[in-house]
């Protein structure tokens, strides 16, 4: 497999782990890779950020008796639009007038992270939608 784990698909970064190769090393090298003046990210993780996700990554291996196939996304990296909440990163919907900092997970990011850390339980999430409209109801006259 090549250095480069930017370049690594979900099969590669699963085969990496089993092979021994450390998700620290693995994702610090990517962290390090992402260009900050690029403008596909709004946001990058930080170092801190990083060590913070890898902890809770050790604690989620060591709660399934380090058996990595009861955590199939175990390590893998993932990028989530800006107009998907993720707690502590910024919603912006690519209008930065209009950001701010998400308190809890968008229920397909809790939903992710739980495939990696299955001890994580889903926090309630309001339902957000014009006033006076339910987003589930029929339009009349449509």
């Amino acid at each position: 497999m090549s250095n480069a784990p930017i370049a690594f698909t979900l099969a590669q970064w699963q085969q990496a782990y089993r092979d021994g190769q450390s998700p620290a090393e693995l994702l610090h090298a990517l962290r390090l890779e992402l260009r900050t003046d690029d403008s596909a990210w709004i946001a990058l993780t930080s170092e801190a950020q990083l060590d913070a996700q890898l902890d809770a990554l050790t604690t989620a291996l060591q709660g399934v008796d380090g058996d990595m196939s009861k955590l199939p996304l175990y390590g893998v990296p993932f990028a989530i639009k800006d107009n998907i909440d993720a707690a502590g990163w910024p919603t912006t919907a690519a209008c930065p007038e209009f950001a701010y900092s998400a308190e809890v997970d968008a229920t397909v990011v809790a939903r992710l992270r739980r495939r990696r850390h299955p001890d994580r339980q889903d926090q309630p999430r309001p339902v957000r939608h014009r006033p006076g409209r339910h987003p589930f109801a029929s339009r009349r006259g449509a």
